[in-house]
């Protein structure tokens, strides 16, 4: 009948038992009449085939691909994050007051080695408010030994003073008496 209205079909055919995916097209005469076919056609069996193997073959390299993918984003993230761990750990020390530690990977260039070299500034923070006190604490044991000493200078020039008005009171006494 498509043929006969001088359109053309696109679909599925059984010819002699066996379905094929086919394509009729009229052969028209110059005066529009049908006076010929021509025809197209696979078996259906062999295009589902085809697919089927198609697909297999994507959904496969797909697979490869998103497994070679993961992996690499796992070993991407595991060689961009092993750092913070370190630091994290080196941070947890100088906050325990442990400033004799190494800072790692203050030698690269991105955002871990700015953290390493934040993490260099609070160490060195630290070691300076040590060495403050450190002064501080010698600063007020040398003021203690200076008073000391002052005041064991005063109290030996109290006791000569002392002595040297007791020899005269005494001095004096003897000659009254005499």
């Amino acid at each position: 009948p498509y043929m006969m209205r001088g359109e053309t079909f696109n679909g599925e055919a059984v010819i002699l038992g066996t379905p094929y995916y086919t394509v009729y097209q009229p052969v028209l005469s110059g005066a529009g009449e049908t006076v010929g076919i021509l025809y197209a056609g696979v078996e259906k069996q062999k295009i589902n085939a085809l697919l089927t193997e198609i697909a297999t073959s994507f959904s496969l390299s797909l697979l490869v691909a998103l497994a070679a993918a993961i992996g690499l984003a796992l070993l991407a993230f595991r060689t961009l994050l092993r750092p913070i761990p370190v630091l994290s750990g080196v941070m947890r020390r100088l906050a325990d007051d442990e400033i004799d530690v190494d800072i790692p990977y203050g030698d690269r260039r991105d955002e871990i080695g700015d953290m390493a070299d934040t993490v260099e500034v609070f160490r060195r923070n630290a070691q300076e408010k040590r060495d403050l006190a450190q002064a501080r604490t010698e600063a007020d044991r040398k003021a203690a030994e200076d008073k000391r000493a002052a005041l064991t200078e005063m109290t030996e020039r109290l006791q000569a003073s002392v002595g040297d008005v007791s020899k005269t009171l005494t001095n004096s006494s003897t000659r009254l008496t005499d």
